[in-house]
């Protein structure tokens, strides 16, 4: 920063330790915000690789992905991207996994082969 103080085109020394000095701050705000979002980012998705498939494991998924919208904007566009191509990818999973059970539905329109018997 130190290498910029001379394109601080007639400006004190002492504003420019000021202005340095704030971004200096900003800096590390920044740093440690994505930090933090990285820290988020392995937890969550360690938790959402032990889910089991159920119904549960969906809700998650889903809320995740409202929380990783919420905290779109102290991510980068390519943790934005990667964590969306996983949450994806996991939520397809538990889909396709789900889809194999079989299921207690039953068809609530499903006429008898004959009234009349």
């Amino acid at each position: 920063m130190k290498i910029l103080k001379p394109t601080c085109e007639g400006s004190s020394k002492e504003i420019a330790i000021v202005i340095f000095d704030k971004l200096k701050e900003k800096i590390y705000e920044a740093k440690e915000t994505r930090d933090n979002t990285m820290k988020w980012m392995d937890m969550t998705k360690e938790k959402l690789k032990s889910l089991s498939i159920s119904p549960k494991a969906v809700k998650e998924i889903h809320n995740t992905w409202r929380e990783m919208e919420s905290r779109s904007q102290e991510m980068l566009d390519d943790d934005l991207k990667y964590f969306a191509n996983f949450l994806n990818q996991i939520r397809q999973k538990v889909y396709t996994e789900s889809a194999k059970k079989a299921s207690d539905f039953i068809k609530p329109f499903y006429p008898a082969k004959n009234l009349n018997d």
